[in-house]
């Protein structure tokens, strides 16, 4: 059997439900615009990137906002509820587990590091630090 050496995370999805705070916000700022995020506009955003996600809801929903605007918007709002962030079911026990048994874990994320902060400002008890290297 093989044993395991090293392990990475994703910070968002994995550790992290940034997901429905985001579709929450995205909630938000459609209601502004007097529209509702429909299953088909949150299917077309998740996984891009956020400029490219509302480019994507924006024609899905005839939006005439452009947008930049929306995204100005939302990220507005997001950096107001980042420290709302909740951890995922099992996510704080797996990091323990991996400490526990001395295998090296590293969070692997885009994430600016001041994003990355606010985020976990919200995570108790959860042993990630941003002393993490940043990459290419």
């Amino acid at each position: 059997m093989t044993q395991c050496t090293t392990v990475i995370l994703d910070l968002d999805g994995t550790l992290l439900d940034t997901e429905s705070l985001c579709l929450d916000v995205a909630s938000t700022v459609l209601e502004q615009e007097g529209k509702v995020l429909t299953n088909e506009a949150a299917q077309v955003a998740l996984g891009k990137k956020p400029l490219d996600c509302w480019r994507d809801v924006a024609r899905v929903l005839n939006l005439s906002t452009p947008p930049e605007e929306l995204l100005e918007r939302t990220e507005a709002l997001l950096k107001e509820r980042w420290s709302y962030t909740k951890r995922l079911p099992g996510a704080l026990r797996l990091v323990r587990h991996l400490a526990c048994h001395s295998i090296p874990y590293a969070v692997a994320t885009s994430t600016p590091r001041q994003t990355f902060e606010a985020k976990m400002a919200g995570v108790a008890q959860c042993p990630i630090s941003p002393r993490s290297k940043q990459g290419a």
